[in-house]
């Protein structure tokens, strides 16, 4: 198992609330049943976020990323919006001593791929 995690940060949302993406992110996670578990966790630490955490079979995760880039990042209300308040990365093959940065709003950082 691995764990997929979706950091969104509001501040830096234009148009989207908390709610709205606890929301979406359950609806995503819903919808695979390969999930062992998911879980969020709302935070402040130079300023608020909610981490979304996704447990998936090693051999789900690019399914499960997929998802989340499909139906969180591109999605038609609040896609826009997250693309500019989120970070996802996943653990890695030494947890998240070597973890993978797969998106990030600041396209400045180098990108991993699973």
């Amino acid at each position: 198992m691995r764990t997929l995690s979706v950091q969104f940060q509001p501040g830096r949302a234009v148009s989207a609330n908390v709610a709205s993406v606890v929301s979406l992110m359950s609806r995503i996670a819903g919808g695979d049943a390969s999930l062992r578990s998911f879980g969020y966790q709302k935070g402040r630490d130079r300023g608020p976020y909610v981490n979304f955490q996704f447990e998936v079979p090693v051999g789900r995760l690019a399914q499960t990323w997929a998802a989340i880039s499909a139906r969180a990042l591109r999605n038609r209300l609040l896609g826009a919006a997250l693309r500019q308040s989120c970070i996802v990365t996943c653990e890695g093959t030494r947890g998240w001593d070597n973890y993978l940065l797969l998106y990030h709003f600041d396209h400045k950082h180098k990108l991993d791929s699973l």
